[in-house]
């Protein structure tokens, strides 16, 4: 996503959003961070988290640490798509995946 598509979905202009991305920002603002999630279809809470505003609790830490160590997660890093077709057919699938999760929450 480009930062002029972010200004469009989130309403945070293009300028602010340079700069943050370049260091010359601090923290965005809690309501900065409600517009770029919904800019980015992410999780509030989850923005807030990596901002300091929120603290991650040890369980979710933990589940972190145990998903980047998980060897089914390393066995597909070191067998991803080689081309544009096969990277897009893999990402529709993983999309489909967190869509169906967060529907059945």
């Amino acid at each position: 996503m480009t930062i002029r598509q972010l200004e469009l979905y989130s309403g945070v202009s293009n300028s602010y959003l340079s700069q943050m991305e370049n260091g010359k920002r601090g923290i965005p603002s809690p309501e900065i961070i409600k517009k770029l999630s919904n800019g980015l279809n992410v999780d509030y809470n989850e923005l807030m988290k990596r901002a300091g505003y929120l603290e991650e609790t040890e369980s979710e830490q933990q589940e972190f640490e145990n998903f980047i160590k998980d060897p089914e997660l390393k066995r597909w890093v070191k067998e991803l798509p080689k081309s544009k077709e096969e990277d897009l057919a893999r990402l529709k699938k993983i999309w489909e995946f967190i869509k169906e999760e967060t529907d059945n929450k």
